[in-house]
């Protein structure tokens, strides 16, 4: 995320997280895999693709997932967050399908499908709530308070 969200370079982000997806499969390693599909979900939602230059880019040449658009970016967001929500139930691992679910919820919002995101929001503090129960400390109180205020901002948001 630091590459096309902080520095702005999505092209050569997309170029490591296809390597990362690819690597994580062929070791074997579920939660690595389910995170670089996260990864790659978060890229295609990333606002750094909506810049004119990179707009222009990505609709002359496309993605390196050649089933992804610049149109349909968000539909393929999804895609991967939905792989990574898949492998990570298997897993239990409640820590990061709670931050799966909130991106679903976000690129929910961006879809114009509110009533899935508030759905997604309500799994992402379910799962939370989950991870909180079976790692009681794991978290700080600031955390906690971050992670129930991004909860309800993002609620408030979507109309929930």
């Amino acid at each position: 995320m630091e590459l096309f969200d902080r520095q702005a370079r999505p092209l050569p982000a997309e170029a490591l997280i296809v390597e990362a997806v690819s690597r994580y499969q062929n070791v074997g390693d579920q939660r690595g895999l389910a995170d670089a599909y996260r990864t790659y979900g978060l890229f295609f939602r990333s606002r750094t693709l909506a810049l004119a230059n990179y707009a222009a880019h990505y609709r002359a040449k496309g993605f390196l997932d050649q089933a992804a658009t610049y149109d349909g970016r968000y539909v393929r967001a999804l895609y991967y967050l939905h792989l990574a929500e898949g492998i990570l139930v298997t897993i239990d691992a409640a820590d990061l399908l709670s931050n799966v679910y909130f991106h679903i919820g976000d690129v929910s919002v961006l879809s114009g499908d509110n009533s899935a995101a508030c759905h997604y929001y309500a799994m992402s503090a379910k799962s939370q709530g989950e991870f909180r129960v079976t790692h009681p400390g794991r978290l700080s109180a600031g955390e906690l308070a971050n992670f129930d205020t991004a909860i309800a901002s993002a609620q408030s948001h979507a109309g929930c």
